[in-house]
């Protein structure tokens, strides 16, 4: 896996659907005990504006109850 761009974020290609990598990720969450704080659906926002976007959701998730290093 190497970045793909020169900001440190990393593309890779799936055979799964946005919505389905979405459902894995949060039963993933679920099943390791970290809270799910938030799923913001970009595309579906940007739809209800009339705009086309290609499938974009961001989940926000963590353990609160970790101290950090």
């Amino acid at each position: 896996m190497k970045p793909s761009r020169d900001d440190g974020l990393i593309d890779l290609p799936s055979n799964h659907s946005v919505d389905e990598i979405v459902e894995k990720l949060k039963g993933i969450l679920q099943a390791k005990g970290v809270t799910l704080f938030a799923l913001v659906d970009h595309s579906g926002e940007a739809a209800k504006l009339e705009m086309k976007m290609r499938p974009t959701k961001l989940l926000i998730f963590g353990n609160p109850g970790v101290p950090l290093p």
